[in-house]
């Protein structure tokens, strides 16, 4: 693709794994990727890949600042598990970080429960989760695992009994699908406008996905389009700048460099880089299921949690 003539002057991407591996050829061809997926290789140092959302710990970070201004009522320290898949995924936000900033806030980690990839009896450790007295956990894995393991924890009359918070990867409709009112109470990071909001925050949106008569899954489409916002955003930006027959990759990079608040046509909280930040987002929307119906919870700001960042705890 980036040999191809004409070359390309920004790729979209959509795997940590994929866009860790393509790092230094997006430098070498000097083509952006604006990535989906998340690495500390990606932003630091600073390159030619620009991610859309915020570090997983970074969220992990907004969750917990959510659930100690809205939910938790005391008394005590709030207790807090891990419970999350056993992949890289479920455990990026797992970092010596995140627990610092836990104890700055007076919260105990009372226990660190880990779910297959493809889960089929989770009572173990829904039970020793229930033995920790955890208040609020939070975690990323797909929903139909998720599903699994909020089956068992009705099962041992744990339903209701902790606030679950997962990465914006758990669709919530999807859950609810699966297991209905057991969903209640699920909390997630999203990075995406509610798709039932499409045409109050996004018309433009919504007015393309009638148009294109679009019947797949529309939480998926709602977590990429911001992505897609990006970059369309950024060539209209460098070709207002140099003009379109000039538009090129380095132009692009610059006009990503520059890019400040930008709403991703009202798709998700705003995108902003710079010349040494490559992590778009600094919010993320919490939605949560209540009466099996999905919910936003408005904004909240996503602490920087990675090695170094300015909301480390000292």
């Amino acid at each position: 693709m980036a040999a191809g003539n004409p070359a390309p002057v920004v790729i979209i991407g959509e795997s940590t794994g994929i866009g860790t591996a393509l790092v230094k050829m997006h430098a070498k061809a000097k083509i952006p990727d604006v990535e989906g997926g998340m690495s500390l290789a990606m932003i630091d140092p600073p390159s030619w890949t620009f991610c859309q959302p915020p570090p997983y710990v970074n969220q992990f970070g907004a969750w917990v600042d959510y659930y100690l201004e809205h939910i938790w009522k005391g008394p005590g320290k709030p207790k807090f598990a891990w419970l999350t898949w056993d992949n890289p995924f479920g455990k990026s936000p797992m970092t010596k970080e995140a627990d610092l900033y836990l104890q700055s806030k007076g919260i105990e980690i009372v226990a660190r429960e880990f779910i297959p990839n493809v889960p089929s009896n989770t009572i173990a450790q829904a039970m020793r989760l229930k033995k920790s007295g955890a208040n609020f956990s939070y975690g990323g894995m797909y929903p139909s695992a998720l599903s699994i393991v909020l089956k068992d924890m009705d099962k041992i009359g744990m339903t209701g009994q902790i606030s679950i918070g997962m990465s914006y990867a758990t669709n919530l409709d999807e859950l609810v699908g699966y297991v209905g009112p057991l969903a209640n109470g699920v909390h997630i990071t999203s990075i995406g406008t509610l798709v039932n909001e499409w045409s109050k925050k996004c018309p433009l949106v919504q007015e393309m996905y009638d148009k294109k008569k679009r019947t797949d899954n529309t939480w998926a489409y709602g977590n990429c389009w911001s992505k897609f916002a990006i970059a369309i955003e950024a060539v209209r930006l460098a070709a207002e700048k140099v003009g379109p027959d000039k538009v090129d990759g380095q132009a692009v990079s610059d006009a990503l460099i520059s890019m400040k608040g930008f709403d991703g046509w009202g798709t998700s909280p705003n995108i902003s880089y710079s010349e040494t930040r490559r992590v778009g987002m600094d919010s993320v929307d919490i939605q949560a299921v209540e009466n099996e119906k999905v919910v936003s919870k408005g904004y909240t700001t996503a602490p920087e949690l990675l090695p170094g960042g300015k909301d480390v705890p000292k």
